[in-house]
């Protein structure tokens, strides 16, 4: 813990550990250089700037924590952009934005994730952009984990860290009860992180709650689909636009954001929920036979949400027994 929290202010030495020898994102950026391939200087990463945005819905106790966990845990180049996507939210965000210190959206009216995601990036500049969950609190070293990886390798267009709640294979089990967790414990938990999985990286389709990109690809791409209304499944289905442009997503198995889950839906009658989530399916099942149909083969990447649970349970690592990287 105490280790961790001295790389914090130590860029050298974050760049040494995620940038090793042993890293396959450092060994293909080598490749590429040897044969002459445009790619990026090794510690080009340090300077990347990154627009962290933050759709708002209710739960506003957990986006406190989620502000002070990217307070003391984020000295990485970042803006946070909060977009407030409920009225009744909007006097409360605006006291948050003063406190952290962050720019601030406010949307006359609930017009869903995508929609919300797609204001707030488009609202800032920087060369990267974070769409973060409210309901999330960032670790130590996530960002410059997460942003090292992108630099270092050319064909990653989304990146993402492990977590304590999602659909696929990032989700680790953690001893205890996920909703208990503290911003202080974050330090302990990203520790456990970087200790068990260190530089290793899988590619996989990636959960919606902390997606790393390139502005360059959500401009290409229009965005999330705000067709998707108020929300699930638009970034299985941007990962498959994604993808089909030729891009990969990486899951950074050393970083490692906090995940509290089932906020705003929870906030929703059951049968409107599920509703959604079925014309949304269907919506990304079309998607994935379009993208199919080009010829990409997905067979290695896509996970279909609704059989997830069963597929990944077994990959899970348990922290409290000693996991096996």
């Amino acid at each position: 813990m105490d280790g961790l929290a001295v790389h914090l202010d130590e860029q050298e030495d974050v760049r040494a550990a995620v940038m090793g020898p042993a890293n396959d994102a450092y060994m293909g950026w080598q490749k590429l250089q040897k044969r002459n391939v445009p790619v990026p200087p090794l510690a080009a990463w340090q300077g990347l700037a990154v627009d962290i945005v933050i759709p708002v819905y209710g739960a506003l106790h957990l986006l406190e924590r989620c502000l002070e966990g990217i307070r003391r845990f984020t000295s990485h180049p970042h803006t946070t952009i909060l977009v407030s996507d409920r009225p009744a939210d909007h006097e409360a965000v605006k006291v948050l934005a003063d406190q952290y210190g962050c720019q601030a959206i406010y949307n006359e009216k609930n017009v869903g994730f995508p929609t919300a995601c797609n204001r707030g990036w488009r609202a800032g500049r920087a060369p990267l952009v974070c769409l973060l969950n409210s309901d999330t609190i960032p670790g130590p070293l996530w960002l410059p984990l997460l942003v090292a990886h992108m630099a270092a390798n050319p064909r990653a267009g989304i990146v993402g860290p492990s977590t304590s709640s999602c659909a696929g294979l990032q989700k680790v089990k953690l001893p205890g009860d996920r909703h208990a967790v503290t911003v202080d414990q974050l330090p302990a938990l990203a520790t456990s992180m970087w200790s068990t999985f260190g530089r290793k990286t899988q590619e996989c389709n990636l959960s919606g709650f902390c997606f790393l990109t390139r502005r360059t690809i959500l401009e290409a791409l229009k965005g999330l689909d705000e067709s998707y209304g108020l929300g699930y499944g638009e970034e299985n289905d941007f990962e498959l636009r994604s993808w089909a442009a030729g891009w990969r997503s990486v899951h950074v198995m050393g970083a490692y954001v906090h995940h509290y889950g089932k906020q705003s839906f929870g906030t929703l009658p059951t049968d409107v929920v599920q509703a959604l989530k079925n014309r949304n399916l269907a919506k990304v099942d079309a998607r994935r036979l379009e993208v199919r149909a080009m010829g990409r083969d997905l067979s290695a990447r896509v996970v279909d949400p609704r059989k997830v649970n069963r597929k990944a349970r077994w990959g899970y690592p348990v922290l409290v027994k000693g996991p096996k990287p």
